[in-house]
């Protein structure tokens, strides 16, 4: 009996072994074939802003204008501002005095003094003749009036031979006036000729230079009879930033866009816009083969002329890796993943300096699957792995 209750203990548990063997067996496989199910075959890229686009600039003068001297106004008599003060536009800056001008005037002044003389003297011309004129016609009208009341024939023959002489003198009388009126005219015409010249010439001989815009000055009397520097400069207070970008980049930048500018030694920024973009680029430097281009930026700089700068200028670009980018003839699509499963979506793009740039079709934070096959279906459960 004893050894019966034996063997049946042993068959217990050679059976609880065997059991654990399976289910250890079990658990193994199945753990082996679940690591291989969930081993995920695609990875996804997160649509996101590209990083700010850093180029140099430097503070500038938003207008300046140089101020020579004009050795063709004659000398500079006096500089009507002071160093350092603001100045409107239209404000006087210097005053010519031209010498060799001035004598000019002094004989067009005398020439003007002698045209006056003659129009008094053809004035008084045209007054004598007219009053010859007026004294014939007088005598004329006396004589007919005698011919009139006259009754011998002799007395009427010597009245009538007397009224032809006086109608002769009435018509020579009548020539000179019209004479006189003619060189009235002329001198009348001289005399504002030179005039007129006169006043042209006293406008040259003191000449007042304007300021052309609003600004402050900087006043240099030594060049003041030289043309190698300016007398004044006039500096808005306004101030933009000149900045380069080479031919690389060129493309990235737009008219209009928002960047922020820091300046490079006490890192202040301020917001600021581009405003021009030039298309003729710079002067190239002997060791930099590298084509760069001018562009200006616009907003309130209040640091001083000249310091250099950083230029930030947001990509908004939305780019995508190219591997991504899936075709149907000629339209594009990739594959959206969201909630597990992958999304056909259709897209158009174009390719800027070898990189794929989405026009629409996907909204920033969007996950494309970024190695997609030819097995991949649209509404797809799919496993990825982020790859951004």
């Amino acid at each position: 009996m004893k050894k019966s209750g034996q063997k049946k203990r042993n068959k217990k548990v050679w059976f609880g072994i065997g059991a654990a063997v399976v289910v250890v067996g079990f658990i193994g496989a199945k753990t082996v074939f679940s690591s291989k199910e969930v081993e995920p075959e695609y990875t996804t890229y997160t649509i996101t802003e590209m990083a700010s686009l850093k180029l140099d600039g430097q503070v500038s003068f938003l207008d300046t204008r140089d101020i020579f001297f004009d050795p063709s106004l004659g000398k500079i008599a006096e500089i009507n501002v002071e160093n350092g003060k603001e100045v409107k536009k239209d404000s006087p800056l210097l005053t010519y005095n031209n010498s060799d001008i001035q004598a000019t005037e002094t004989e067009q002044a005398n020439a003007v003094n002698r045209n006056n003389l003659q129009v008094q003297q053809a004035q008084e011309n045209v007054n004598l003749a007219t009053q010859k004129y007026n004294e014939a016609l007088n005598k004329v009208a006396v004589a007919k009036q005698k011919l009139n009341t006259a009754k011998e024939a002799e007395e009427k023959e010597t009245l009538n031979a007397e009224i032809q002489q006086l109608n002769e003198a009435v018509s020579a009388a009548n020539s000179e006036v019209a004479q006189a009126n003619q060189a009235l005219q002329l001198a009348n015409s001289d005399a504002v000729g030179a005039a007129n010249t006169l006043e042209q010439t006293r406008g040259k001989v003191n000449t007042v230079v304007t300021a052309p815009i609003d600004g402050q000055v900087t006043v240099d009397a030594s060049a003041m009879s030289s043309t190698d520097k300016p007398v004044i400069k006039i500096a808005t207070q306004k101030k933009n930033i000149q900045g380069k970008v080479t031919e690389y980049d060129y493309d990235k930048l737009q008219t209009g866009e928002e960047v922020t500018v820091t300046t490079v030694g006490s890192g202040k920024s301020a917001p600021g816009k581009i405003v021009s973009i030039a298309q003729t680029p710079i002067a190239k430097n002997e060791g930099n083969p590298v084509v760069s281009y001018q562009f200006t930026v616009e907003g309130d700089f209040p640091w001083a002329e000249g310091l250099s700068t950083s230029i930030a200028v947001p990509q908004k670009q939305m780019i995508i890796p190219t591997a991504a980018i899936q075709k149907e003839g000629e339209k594009e699509f990739v594959y959206v993943y969201k909630a597990g499963k992958a999304k056909k979506t259709p897209i158009e793009t174009e390719t800027n300096l070898g990189r794929k740039v989405v026009k629409s079709g996907l909204n920033w934070k969007d996950q494309v699957i970024a190695n997609p096959n030819k097995e991949l279906k649209d509404n797809q459960d799919v496993q990825v792995a982020a790859n951004d």
